[in-house]
């Protein structure tokens, strides 16, 4: 039996969507959680300077789009039409670019840094929402199943799921401006293969 061993920290954040897919597909992993009062001292030892890092039989895989990618197809959480499966793809990295676009709204919301909340929800935050969730909406429209691909629940479902469930205890105004993003994160946690994890799971903001 090959031996996977998950490296990130005691959060949901960028590994759980990985764990997700462990779940999912009922494989075992060891998921070794990094206390944040730890990681100065782990960061010089892992593979780039960051998490998550996944462990395959000792060989390690680096960057979380590369194990999505990798345990996707291996766990058959991939879509088997080869357009279908780019257009998924194509959604996990504009979506990544959002997220980068308004970390300054996690950040200042998390006290990570000084600014006015307000002001960045208004400038930086819901511009590139109100875009990133436009383009998100029409392919899910556009889907059969209600999920990011006609033939069924991807990888990207997950981490699309997980981010919903960030941004909507986050943002007040959410559910309201996007429900059909909150309809499919709810369609993504409704999965009977998730639900021993997803009721026993630790509460975490982010």
């Amino acid at each position: 039996m090959v031996a996977y061993k998950l490296y990130y920290f005691d959060l949901r954040g960028g590994g759980e969507t990985i764990r997700l897919i462990f779940h999912y597909a009922n494989i075992p992993f060891e998921d070794c959680r990094i206390a944040l009062e730890d990681w100065p001292k782990i960061k010089p030892t892992t593979p780039t300077g960051k998490m998550p890092y996944l462990e395959v039989d000792g060989k390690a895989l680096p960057e979380s789009g590369a194990i999505l990618r990798y345990l996707g197809k291996k766990f058959g959480l991939t879509s088997s039409d080869e357009w279908e499966n780019a257009q998924m793809e194509f959604i996990f990295e504009y979506f990544k670019d959002f997220l980068i676009e308004i970390r300054s709204y996690f950040q200042v919301s998390f006290h990570q840094m000084e600014g006015d909340k307000d002001e960045i929800y208004k400038n930086i935050y819901l511009p590139a929402a109100e875009k990133a969730y436009k383009k998100v909406g029409e392919i899910l429209s556009s889907s059969s199943s209600g999920f990011l691909a006609n033939t069924g629940i991807t990888w990207g479902d997950f981490l699309l799921a997980e981010s919903t469930l960030t941004l909507k205890e986050m943002d007040s105004e959410f559910a309201s401006r996007w429900p059909f993003m909150i309809e499919h994160q709810k369609r993504v946690h409704s999965i009977p293969q998730l639900q021993k994890y997803l009721k026993s799971r630790k509460s975490s903001p982010v």
